[in-house]
């Protein structure tokens, strides 16, 4: 029987984690309605997160990337609210559910729309239950 000798050693280096398409979602809406500049680290780029991207500047936030696009910059001191906006989730139902609450206690009207296969999702659980605390939702 061969034997295995095991020594003590420190190990050092640095893992990095993927970026992760939810917490980016998240992270770039937060940032969004800060209304201030905020940096974000660890950014997936991908077709969700690149829809919440285009909402966050549809609303008037100015977004900017590092060379290799891991790390957002989201200035959010000049939002461009108003009624009417129309803000397109694309295919992406993280920012559709998320953005919908967050718009919700704001005093303007938005049109909230996606792609065909988003407008199938079902959102009228959500919209019942921001009705509930008094935002006034209409969905198809």
């Amino acid at each position: 029987m061969q034997s295995i000798r095991l020594l003590p050693h420190t190990y050092r280096g640095t893992i990095r984690i993927p970026g992760s398409k939810s917490q980016t979602i998240r992270a770039t809406l937060i940032a969004t309605f800060a209304h201030g500049v905020s940096t974000i680290a660890g950014v997936l780029q991908s077709r969700d997160t690149k829809a919440c991207f285009h909402l966050a500047e549809s609303l008037g936030a100015k977004l900017s990337f590092s060379k290799d696009g891991s790390t957002l910059t989201v200035d959010s001191t000049h939002l461009a609210l108003r009624d009417g906006l129309v803000l397109d989730c694309m295919n992406s139902g993280t920012t559709l559910y998320l953005a919908t609450a967050m718009l919700a206690p704001l005093p303007f009207r938005f049109l909230i729309t996606g792609d065909e296969q988003m407008q199938k999702r079902p959102v009228k659980p959500l919209l019942d239950a921001l009705s509930s605390l008094g935002a006034k939702c209409e969905g198809d």
